[in-house]
C-alpha cells in the first residue's frame, strides 16, 4: 500500500504542502450541488458554488 502511494509522500516530506484546503473546498461544492439540485440553468449553479464557496452575502 505504501509504495502505491510512495511518490505522494516523497514530495510531502519535501514540500510539507497538505491538500486538505483543496479538499475542503471540494466538499463545500458537493454540499452547494445537492442544494441545487433542479436548478434551471447552469449559470444559477454557478453561482451558487460562488456564493457558497466564497461566502458572499446574501444582499
Amino acid at each position: 500500500m505504501i509504495r502505491e502511494h510512495l511518490d505522494g509522500i516523497l514530495a510531502w516530506t519535501q514540500l510539507r504542502v497538505s491538500n486538505g484546503a483543496l479538499e475542503g473546498m471540494n466538499n463545500k461544492v458537493k454540499v452547494v450541488s445537492h442544494r441545487a439540485y433542479g436548478y434551471r440553468t447552469t449559470q444559477t449553479y454557478i453561482i451558487a458554488i460562488w456564493h457558497g464557496c466564497g461566502d458572499l452575502p446574501l444582499e
